[in-house]
């Protein structure tokens, strides 16, 4: 197939117990993914190479959701998302204080269910999830950053951002959408060293 990237692969799960899949993508070799794709052999989490990382997310059910490793931009559907946050009056793009994300972050929600005749549980996968964490300053403010991308059966795709910094501070984040050149602001109220969550539906 050549090498493994998110441009060349077909966007499927290669075995039937997933419909996602996640795939590291790198600059200078091979990319890897969470089952082989031609073998389904498992792989570990902990091979994936962080110094070499271009791309990091899931592939699945044809779909192809990313983020780039180098700046935090993700890539869903084909459709480019970038992060602002608004310091006295002004944007300033979280993005491009973003040096080599390496604190990357992908898991499952599961649920079992037993029946009334039987012991045994019914496992099965009904969420995946992905992103990353990372530390950045703006002017004198410190951010704590984590934004995840949920994938949840039956609802719509969504961001769920978690957000700190050291100081109280009331401002606007904002997504971005490249493509449309469309902004989403978010208000934020937040108080000093305490953590808050947003939850934003992707517009595509």
């Amino acid at each position: 197939m050549g090498k493994i990237t998110f441009d060349s692969v077909k966007g499927y799960s290669p075995v039937n117990t997933q419909s996602f899949i996640w795939m590291a993508e790198y600059f200078f070799k091979d990319g890897l993914t969470e089952f082989d794709l031609n073998t389904q052999q498992e792989n570990d989490f902990n091979l994936i190479d962080k110094k070499d990382l271009k791309n990091f997310g899931l592939i699945g059910q044809g779909a192809k959701l990313y983020f780039d490793c180098h700046n935090g931009k993700f890539n869903i559907l084909g459709n480019q998302y970038m992060f602002l946050i608004r310091i006295k009056g002004i944007d300033y793009i979280v993005n491009d204080l973003l040096y080599n994300v390496k604190d990357i972050i992908t898991y499952k929600r599961a649920e079992a269910i037993a029946g009334f005749t039987s012991q045994e549980l019914d496992s099965k996968i009904v969420g995946y999830y992905f992103g990353y964490k990372t530390k950045l300053k703006i002017q004198d403010v410190n951010f704590n950053i984590k934004p995840i991308i949920s994938i949840l059966e039956g609802k719509p795709l969504f961001l769920d951002l978690t957000i700190s910094c050291d100081k109280d501070l009331d401002t606007f984040f904002t997504v971005y959408h490249i493509n449309r050149k469309r902004r989403f602001e978010l208000p934020v109220s937040l108080k000093k060293n305490r953590n808050i969550r947003l939850h934003w539906n992707v517009q595509q």
